[in-house]
């Protein structure tokens, strides 16, 4: 009474309780993340965990398929999967997104998961970091090798695409801007 209303995340945190928090906790703990961030994301209100929980979510879902206009279903759904995840699938989720904070950041270092304005770098945009993320775990998990200076060009082209600015900025959680940026980031960045 009184008090402060919880968000999402914090909800989250105390319905499903076990593997999935102490994974999210674990990871938006690392180095690695905070570094690939650039300490860009407060862990006031768990705002850390849920961009992490983003990035685990589509990594153990199909966007096509499973996603479906509500990012906080989505992202329970996935916080129940982990929970009930072997010890060895968590591992490798954690291992595969350290790999992916570190790659990234070598690529892009302080404009990594950003969308820069007229005035600066921006601020992190949680749903660049996901589709990033996303295309990058695609190449870590292929050992495809990647040519840094072409990665970066081709970031840069996707940042200034008005239909992935779009899907990055407007209605992120609707199941058409969701497809939207994830086909785009592909797209572009495989070039």
């Amino acid at each position: 009474t009184g008090g402060t209303k919880l968000e999402r995340q914090e909800i989250r945190n105390c319905i499903f309780i076990g593997e999935s928090t102490d994974l999210l906790k674990f990871l938006a703990g690392r180095e690695e993340f905070k570094v690939a961030i650039d300490h860009g994301i407060s862990s006031t209100r768990m705002k850390d965990r849920e961009a992490v929980l983003r990035c685990l979510a589509f990594t153990i879902f199909n966007f096509e398929i499973d996603y479906k206009n509500s990012m906080d279903d989505f992202l329970e759904r996935a916080m129940k999967k982990i929970n009930m995840m072997e010890k060895l699938e968590i591992s490798k989720l954690s291992h595969e997104f350290l790999a992916v904070m570190e790659i990234t950041f070598k690529i892009f270092g302080k404009m990594n998961f950003r969308l820069p304005t007229e005035s600066g770098r921006g601020r992190i945009n949680i749903a660049v970091l996901e589709s990033v993320f996303l295309f990058f775990l695609h190449q870590f998990r292929s050992n495809v090798f990647i040519d840094e200076l072409k990665i970066l060009d081709n970031f840069y082209e996707l940042l200034q695409n008005i239909s992935y600015r779009n899907s990055v900025k407007y209605s992120t959680g609707s199941s058409s801007q969701v497809q939207n940026r994830f086909q785009i980031a592909n797209q572009i960045l495989s070039k």
